[in-house]
């Protein structure tokens, strides 16, 4: 067995609507692939898993996903290394009569390479003691599989999911795994889980192997750039590598420091980092005049994004609200919402509908 590198989370071909320009979303996307890229190719040695939303989307841009092809097959053609392809929630629809754009990159590279790269879109699956459940299309067949991992040797188990987070219990779209399946896999397991964008390790007792939560390796937003929506002087971002003698290695991919920059609107000096969150305070009579100003900092910027952080006589600024409010309607689950009206006998009679049409 060969040590174990793990990304996740990139998100090519994402676009953002809140804080950048025709022109910075190009610059975006590209400043994701070319990361790709060049970090494989100082990991010729390893495996290889990405563990979910390699992509943005259920589809992106075709032009993405070739070029995530070329650069996972000159990863292949490198090395002597496996591929596994894990499929996280952007890369499952409610529906499986389409194919996503993981999908497709899945039938290319193993049609090239079908000895060497291994997908994981429905279930869990084991590579030796590497176990690996991927996004499921629901809370319920998340937990039947976690089950079936209980009786698995002792080993590490991948997961795309939250990790102990009450807000998306009811959410299909964004698995939980929670503190009571936390307590009972730990008692085998180590768990690696992908899926939230801020790194932390803990355990749940004493008694328990560790939990990794992995975090993303390299930021596509303004919110990817905070630790629990606060600029942390000692923020990064981390790749993960599984060795031969169980051990985990966290290998750098992106500091903060120099990247990330927080500027009062007031005091908009230059800057070489690619994020900026533009910030301070002003009364509703200055409002017009912070408009102004971060739309000539963001002429003159190089910056990949700008967002208006600045709070109006206590309003959030209107670009993160509307960068919240966007991926708010993106997430919003509409069976869930009329679950909530209903009482517990009807929510079943509508399930039941549901799967018999």
């Amino acid at each position: 067995m060969k040590p174990l590198l793990i990304l996740n989370d990139i998100h090519l071909g994402v676009v953002r609507q809140a804080g950048t320009t025709p022109a910075t979303q190009v610059a975006l996307r590209s400043s994701l692939q070319s990361f790709l890229a060049d970090f494989l190719k100082q990991h010729h040695d390893k495996d290889l898993c990405l563990l979910g939303d390699i992509f943005d989307a259920f589809t992106v841009e075709i032009g993405e996903v070739l070029a995530c092809c070329r650069t996972l097959a000159e990863w292949l053609k490198s090395s002597s290394g496996d591929l596994i392809l894990a499929a996280g929630n952007h890369d499952i629809g409610i529906r499986n009569d389409r194919l996503s754009s993981f999908d497709v990159l899945c039938e290319i590279l193993v049609g090239r390479f079908p000895s060497r790269v291994h997908t994981v879109r429905e279930g869990l699956r084991s590579f030796g003691n590497i176990h690996i459940i991927p996004h499921c299309m629901n809370q319920n067949l998340f937990d039947l599989e976690m089950e079936k991992a209980r009786t698995l040797e002792p080993g590490f188990l991948l997961l795309h999911a939250n990790v102990d987070n009450g807000f998306c219990e009811n959410s299909d779209h964004s698995l939980n795994i929670s503190g009571e399946w936390l307590a009972r896999l730990t008692r085998k397991h180590t768990i690696l889980c992908a899926h939230e964008h801020q790194h932390r390790t803990f355990s749940v007792d004493e008694n328990a192997n560790k939990v990794f939560v992995l975090g993303n390796q390299i930021p596509s937003s303004i919110s990817d750039c905070l630790s629990h929506g606060v600029a942390q002087k000692d923020g990064s971002k981390f790749a993960h590598v599984i060795h031969e003698d169980s051990q985990i290695e966290a290998i750098p991919t992106w500091q903060r420091q120099g990247d990330f920059e927080q500027l009062d609107w007031q005091d908009l000096a230059e800057t070489s980092a690619r994020f900026v969150r533009i910030t301070g305070t002003a009364t509703a009579a200055e409002a017009s005049n912070v408009i102004s100003a971060i739309a000539k900092y963001r002429q003159g910027s190089s910056a990949l994004i700008i967002t208006n952080g600045v709070r109006i006589e206590g309003i959030a600024g209107m670009d993160e609200l509307a960068e919240h409010t966007f991926e708010s309607v993106k997430s919003f689950d509409v069976l869930q919402a009329l679950c909530d009206l209903l009482e517990p006998r009807e929510v079943i009679a509508v399930k039941k509908l549901l799967e018999e049409n």
